[in-house]
């Protein structure tokens, strides 16, 4: 079962908020896209730690590492594998339990492709976002009369209005382009970039 691998890969500081159903879903989540980029297990020092917190604790956090983050923000991640989410009661209003499993899984994507690419998140931050949210399943329609340049996407990701959809369609179209590929084109960037910016200009302003 996905639920008895899930510690070979991660380390939860709290599940007893999580019902059983809603746990063996993100732990299958987890797994599967472990797998993705070959991975069925880390070394202790590698795990992913997540933290689930309250309030007060993830604001103290964001202070603490000095997160320059939006107050809107209700995950993030620093030192690849450490990542802070707010518990989900905290966030009911506003996410459905598997949105919000969806943003853990999208996390662990962050430090399965670093681990296995070896690039900085930072250095292709439109690439990152637009692998987690596509695998993460966080489907979401975009509207494309914005209009975003190349240009734009690629050196102020987050500067863009809407930009976690544009990763979202810009990933499936990467994914629907690259097939099997699309593991050297994360190991690589850089050698697929006029590629990368034709299948964005194709598709993303078309």
């Amino acid at each position: 079962m996905m639920i008895d691998r899930i510690g070979d890969l991660c380390v939860f500081s709290t599940v007893e908020t999580m019902a059983y159903e809603s746990w063996e879903s993100l732990s299958e989540s987890i797994v599967t896209a472990a797998a993705f980029f070959g991975f069925s297990s880390l070394p202790d020092e590698l795990k992913i730690k997540i933290h689930i917190c309250r309030e007060e604790e993830f604001k103290q956090k964001k202070e603490e590492l000095h997160m320059n983050v939006s107050d809107y923000v209700v995950a993030f991640t620093c030192k690849i594998n450490k990542i802070f989410i707010l518990e989900y009661k905290s966030l009911d209003d506003w996410y459905s339990l598997n949105a919000y499993n969806t943003v853990i899984v999208h996390e662990c994507i962050h430090a399965f492709q670093t681990y296995f690419s070896m690039i900085s998140p930072k250095q292709y931050a439109w690439l990152y976002e637009a692998v987690a949210c596509y695998l993460a399943g966080q489907k979401k329609t975009y509207n494309r009369k914005n209009r975003v340049l190349w240009e734009t996407f690629t050196n102020n990701f987050y500067g863009i209005n809407d930009c976690y959809s544009l990763a979202y369609n810009f990933g499936k179209e990467i994914f629907k382009q690259f097939g099997d590929e699309i593991l050297r084109v994360m190991k690589r960037p850089e050698a697929y970039i006029a590629e990368l910016m034709e299948v964005y200009n194709s598709k993303m302003l078309e």
